[in-house]
């Protein structure tokens, strides 16, 4: 019988957009250029994997762990506790601002770390930055995706954020057939405003309802909001 991660939240009903649950042992894509949402996206998953007591191991190539904290604070998912409960693990590849260089075994380090993915979800935001570091070829690219899928074979659920113009033609299209959930994210101007959505192009083994595309906004204080109809 297949199992789903919890994606409902009070503040908002992505959930009902989403066949009400991830598919556990998934690898999810969220995929979109600079300033699209990827980790919005991303935190709004893993907030409410936390509340239903899973836990969580977010990977973050632009925020430090207190960053990380005072973001998710600021839209309203606290995360302080789950922290301390040991049940969200943040690993920020650069831990200390000042141009620190990502160390050139990196990947292989992550790798060979099965505590982190000892995770129920484990997030990579953005794995497209670690995918053009200057010693990662094409071949050992192609090696790291297929090490997620194995970790998804034991049931670990894995998203990773990418920016489709950091990435070569090869490797974006490998990632997006390889992936079970592959969510693009783009906007369009409608009556002189910009909307904000995510195309749903992929999503096996759903156990509900999903929707083609979901218009979103995000609003200081508030967090993610889904707009009903914004985009008919």
């Amino acid at each position: 019988m297949q199992d789903y991660l919890n994606v409902r939240i009070r503040q908002d009903q992505l959930h009902a957009n989403l066949g009400d649950g991830l598919p556990t042992g998934s690898l999810i894509l969220v995929e979109g250029k600079d300033g699209a949402g990827k980790s919005i996206i991303a935190q709004r998953f893993s907030y409410s994997i936390l509340e239903s007591k899973k836990k969580v191991t977010y990977i973050t190539t632009e925020l430090s762990t207190k960053d990380f904290i005072d973001q998710m604070s600021s839209i309203k998912y606290y995360v302080d506790e789950h922290i301390i409960n040991q049940n969200l693990l943040v690993i920020p590849m650069f831990p200390f601002m000042g141009g620190v260089k990502l160390r050139d075994d990196f990947i292989d380090r992550l790798m060979a770390a099965e505590q982190l993915f000892d995770s129920d979800f484990i997030v990579i935001d953005a794995f497209s930055f670690l995918l053009v570091q200057p010693n990662m070829t094409e071949g050992k690219s192609f090696d790291v995706i297929n090490f997620f899928k194995k970790m998804t074979n034991k049931n670990r659920t894995i998203l990773l954020t990418v920016d489709p113009e950091h990435l070569n033609a090869s490797l974006l299209t490998l990632l997006r057939s390889v992936s079970d959930i592959y969510l693009e994210l783009g906007s369009k101007t409608l009556a002189g405003e910009e909307r904000k959505f995510i195309r749903i192009n992929r999503f096996k083994k759903s156990r509900g309802t999903i929707s083609n595309q979901i218009a979103f906004r995000v609003d200081p204080g508030v967090g993610f909001i889904v707009e009903i109809a914004a985009l008919a």
